[in-house]
């Protein structure tokens, strides 16, 4: 739950909202969960595929969420409100997320880097800067 969480902060902006009113927040994390439940939806059979092609390499391939997530945000409009069948919109998606993979890498650790110790602590108030 917490990782979900951080995917739907972390990803689609969510400190960028459309309006400044309480409503607007509300509606815009709304959309932000409809848009990452649909992403889940279309990913999975292009996931799939992925996974049945890399079979024989050492590292799998998996969707890269973050093309397929402003994918499907550019293309939102399109798929409910336009003239263009919904099967032919999903189908255009699908061919992106396919050819956009990344590496699946389980073992993979990325060290952090570490800050200094005097960013990270709050200065004692003789070294601040005095008016006067």
């Amino acid at each position: 739950m917490e990782t979900y969480c951080g995917l739907i902060k972390g990803r689609p902006d969510l400190e960028n909202f459309t309006g400044k009113s309480a409503e607007a927040v509300r509606q815009d994390e709304h959309l932000k969960v409809v848009l990452s439940n649909l992403e889940s939806i279309l990913i999975q059979p292009v996931q799939e595929q992925l996974e049945e092609k890399s079979r024989s390499l050492k590292n799998g391939r998996q969707v890269n969420h973050a093309v397929s997530f402003h994918a499907l945000k550019s293309h939102m409009i399109r798929l409910l409100l336009s003239s263009v069948p919904t099967a032919d919109v999903v189908l255009k998606l699908q061919r992106n997320f396919l050819g956009n993979p990344v590496s699946n890498r389980p073992d993979r650790v990325v060290p952090r880097k570490k800050k200094a110790a005097w960013a990270s602590s709050p200065q004692p108030s003789s070294m601040r800067w005095k008016r006067g």
